[in-house]
């Protein structure tokens, strides 16, 4: 399976966010690239369905079952 534009846009760009994010020691804010995201509004605000669920299907490594598990 490929992925889409808008989904290569979302994995790109989050990580693009999660590296900035390292480089200057901070702890990964998964919501951070939503909110400047060109898409925020047809990817969320008015499906309530992220991009990012249907590409993570598509990946061999999962991140949203991983957030917040300590």
């Amino acid at each position: 399976m490929q992925l889409t534009d808008k989904e290569f846009y979302c994995l790109s760009w989050h990580y693009n966010a999660f590296y900035e994010q390292a480089k200057h020691k901070k702890i990964a804010d998964y919501a951070q690239p939503c909110e400047t995201c060109k898409y925020k509004k047809q990817c969320y605000i008015d499906t309530k369905n992220p991009i990012v669920y249907e590409m993570e299907k598509k990946l061999p490594v999962q991140i949203i079952k991983h957030i917040y598990q300590y």
